[in-house]
């Protein structure tokens, strides 16, 4: 859910966000515009590796590791 990234937009809060890269999971459809979130997508190779078209399967959790999550910390400071 994209929720608290919202709220925490909204609030002015910093985050880091996740997304599928499946059309309607992806930044392009829910991302949030801040510039105190981090929108990370992982990448349509993976998604097309490891996931189901109809969404049954989804290996999000293995998508983005979490030195990449890491780095865009650190970039953003």
């Amino acid at each position: 859910s994209t929720g608290p990234a919202h709220l925490a937009d909204a609030l002015g809060k910093k985050g880091i966000v996740i997304y599928c890269k499946r059309r309607m999971s992806c930044v392009k459809h829910w991302g949030t515009q801040s510039s105190k979130i981090i929108n990370l997508e992982v990448s349509e190779e993976h998604c097309g590796k490891f996931c189901s078209s109809d969404k049954e399967i989804c290996d999000i959790e293995n998508g983005i590791s979490v030195d990449e999550v890491l780095k865009n910390i650190i970039l953003e400071e």
